[in-house]
């Protein structure tokens, strides 16, 4: 799976933007602690909290846990 990466500075925010094939962006501050998943960057710059996302992870780890499709065992 491609996922392009980016930062953004919003205020004194600077986010890491990682952008899914399907154009959802998974959000999170520069440690990687705690992550939201968005519909879209524009949803993401459109919110006003965190809370606004459509879900949201204790790390970008849980998140990519969560979106990415499960493996498929080869036979």
């Amino acid at each position: 799976m491609l996922v392009q990466v980016r930062q953004k500075a919003r205020g004194d925010f600077v986010a890491t933007i990682l952008e899914l094939p399907d154009g959802r962006v998974i959000v999170t501050d520069t440690t990687g602690e705690g992550a939201g998943l968005f519909a879209s960057e524009q949803a993401w710059e459109q919110a006003n909290t965190p809370y606004d996302a459509l879900e949201t992870f204790d790390s970008v780890t849980d998140a990519f846990l969560e979106v990415l499709p499960a493996p498929q065992e080869i036979t």
